[in-house]
């Protein structure tokens, strides 16, 4: 993988951000460098794992509140209209409270492959990748 031309400090930001995904009632979240949370494991199935994908704010810029929830929407109706098995969730700042809660999807994939190409079409500067054994991963985008 070639380096990142992301900073350090963002890097860092999004290593240690609170991502949390809605499932059957309980919110669940995923840490990176850690395993991702055994009912979590259970729900992929086939899948080899999971892209956490914000697809709201390319690059990470903000938009207006109300496009990004139109954007998340559609990236939604997507998902749905393609059949790929999805969770609710959201990121924010881990440190920053000012930092506004981000709505995101983990996505069943069947490959890390799969997670690049899904954050890079909504234009992310990174993904959570979450395989079913190991540690939940950054993967840099940029």
């Amino acid at each position: 993988m070639r380096p990142s031309r992301l900073s350090a400090t963002l890097l860092g930001n999004y290593r240690t951000a609170r991502y949390e995904v809605a499932f059957r009632g309980l919110t669940l979240r995923l840490t990176v460098g850690e395993p991702l949370p055994p009912r979590l494991r259970a729900w992929l199935g086939e899948a080899r794992g999971a892209a956490l994908v914000t697809p709201a704010a390319p690059f990470g810029r903000s938009r207006l509140p109300g496009a990004e929830r139109a954007v998340f929407r559609r990236f939604i109706a997507q998902l749905r209209r393609t059949g790929r098995r999805h969770l609710r969730g959201e990121g924010r700042s881990g440190t920053d409270a000012s930092w506004p809660a981000e709505a995101s999807a983990l996505v069943a994939l069947a490959c890390r492959a799969d997670a690049v190409v899904l954050g890079s079409t909504f234009r992310q500067n990174a993904v959570l990748w979450a395989r079913r054994s190991g540690p939940v991963l950054l993967l840099p985008l940029r």
